[in-house]
C-alpha cells in the first residue's frame, strides 16, 4: 500500500490509457497453507475515506473495486 510509483508520479498527472508500472514486494509467511492465491490491486483516495475507486468496463459502467493482477502458488 502506498502512493503510486513511490510517490513520484501522482494519478493527477496520468494520461487516459497510459500504462503505469508500480512495483510492490510482498512476503508469503512460511506457514502459509499450500495453494494458489490471487493478487488483487485497487486504487483509493484518502479524501474519500479510503474507499476503493470503481473499475469501469468499456461502457464506463462500474464492475468491481479491484482487478486480479496475478497469482502466487505456495507449494
Amino acid at each position: 500500500d502506498g502512493p503510486p510509483v513511490g510517490n513520484s508520479y501522482p494519478t493527477t498527472r496520468w494520461d487516459q490509457g497510459e500504462i503505469i508500472v508500480d512495483r510492490h514486494t510482498f512476503t508469503v509467511p512460511a506457514d502459509a497453507p499450500s495453494g494458489a492465491y490471487r493478487i488483487a490491486a485497487g486504487l483509493y483516495t484518502p479524501d474519500r475515506g479510503n474507499v476503493r475507486l470503481p473499475v469501469l468496463d468499456t461502457a464506463g459502467q462500474p464492475t468491481a473495486d479491484s482487478v486480479i493482477v496475478g497469482t502466487v502458488t505456495v507449494p
